[in-house]
């Protein structure tokens, strides 16, 4: 579809409101070239007034010389801006020669500017942020009234997105200090959910589950995905196996899972923890939903981890689409079926048609099967004459800390 430039403009403006997915920096770059353009002007750009200081924080242009770029700084008091602000000079000028005012600023003549138009940017408090503007370093006899209206209302767009982004990098500050603080004093536990054998009940293997301190809890995978929002992924989740690993220690010959992603196997720090650990013993679970964009690259960062007999698992198998690709790509030694499997299973002949087929997949590549979600003395039945060996969930055994475990292995 091609636009005019008017047509271009109003879809802009009307976008602005509606689309809140886009980010608030790219919209505010695109609502400056779409204007700029319109008006056949060189230069536009978004100025912040801190202090005594006018900070341009967004700049765009189409000529070879920029008088300046986005984040350069100048005095507020000799500025167009301030002028414009203060009512001393008007938001258009046509032609900057013709008012004695704007002859005598210095920027007039440095820039120089032989045309503007500029327009203030109000918050919703009412406090001024700072200015929109377009100019010219040449008179431009074009510019009128429209114009103008058009800036005014673009300016109000300009505002939004401006709070949209502070509000955006405020609520991250948060995230990223309250994930730092949990990090630097270690102020979460980890939980561990037995995995039984399916046959006998013998524990076979622990899987362990990081919880999250506070008045009002938050699953951990909210956690854990702020982690990743504020790039502090790899940490959170490299102290949360560090607590897991504790684990090896106390408990007889069964092993310990620890939920891994592929960034953290990328990040080449996992071979480090294998130093004070059986290795033979540690399953690390790569989700299902994890995405992966280069399986080369994980596989390759998984051969050293196998060369300590470190088992791969892949977790939550039969909740989406990426199973396949996982299994195939990454040859695991574990495959854990979801709880959607196992839910209803009594009553649902594609459920268990699908699992029978899953064992002989499983037997066929020689990994193990562990079905999650067991929750009724039926649905342990059922899965065990159906092949599967080892299973966890209610009925076999809830998330506890380490000490309840022991406990319970032992009586």
């Amino acid at each position: 579809m091609v636009w005019s430039g008017r047509e271009e403009l109003e879809h802009l403006l009307t976008g602005s409101l509606i689309e809140a997915d886009l980010e608030a920096t790219a919209h505010i770059a695109e609502i400056l070239r779409a204007v700029r353009n319109h008006l056949g002007m060189p230069f536009a750009f978004v100025s912040e007034l801190v202090g005594t200081q006018r900070v341009f924080r967004y700049v765009d242009s189409n000529a070879q010389r920029q008088p300046f770029r986005a984040g350069d700084s100048g005095p507020l008091r000799d500025s167009y801006c301030a002028q414009v602000i203060d009512g001393r000079l008007p938001p258009l000028m046509q032609d900057t020669a013709e008012h004695a005012a704007a002859r005598s600023l210095p920027a007039t003549s440095a820039i120089p500017v032989g045309a503007y138009i500029s327009v203030p940017i109000q918050l919703t408090d009412g406090s001024v942020f700072g200015t929109f503007c377009c100019f010219s370093d040449r008179p431009d006899y074009s510019l009128n009234a429209r114009d103008l209206e058009l800036m005014t209302a673009f300016s109000g767009v300009i505002a939004r997105q401006i709070e949209r982004h502070k509000a955006a990098t405020q609520q991250k500050n948060e995230k990223l200090s309250r994930i730092k603080h949990t990090i630097e004093h270690d102020q979460f536990s980890v939980f561990f959910q037995p995995i039984r054998s399916l046959v006998n009940g013998r524990l076979v293997g622990l899987e362990a589950l990081s919880r999250f301190p506070g008045k009002h809890p938050r699953p951990p995978y909210r956690w854990f995905a702020e982690a990743w929002e504020v790039g502090l992924g790899v940490e959170l989740e490299m102290l949360a196996i560090k607590k897991g690993l504790r684990a090896l220690h106390s408990i007889g010959g069964a092993y310990v899972a620890v939920n891994v992603s592929p960034a953290t196997v990328l990040s080449g720090k996992l071979e480090a923890l294998l130093h004070d650990v059986p290795p033979r013993r540690l399953v690390l679970e790569i989700t299902e939903h994890a995405l992966v964009d280069d399986y080369p690259s994980l596989h390759e960062a998984l051969v050293p981890l196998r060369r300590h007999f470190v088992r791969i698992a892949i977790d939550d198998a039969g909740s989406g689409y990426s199973t396949m690709n996982h299994i195939i790509a990454l040859k695991p030694d574990l495959i854990k079926l979801d709880a959607y499997l196992t839910t209803k299973l009594e009553d649902d002949p594609i459920k268990r048609a699908l699992l029978r087929a899953m064992v002989t997949f499983a037997d066929e590549i020689r990994c193990d099967l562990v079905a999650e979600g067991i929750e009724t003395e039926a649905q342990r039945a059922i899965l065990a004459n159906l092949g599967v060996r080892n299973g966890q969930g209610y009925l076999l055994g809830r998330p506890a800390p380490l000490e309840a475990i022991l406990v319970s292995a032992a009586a």
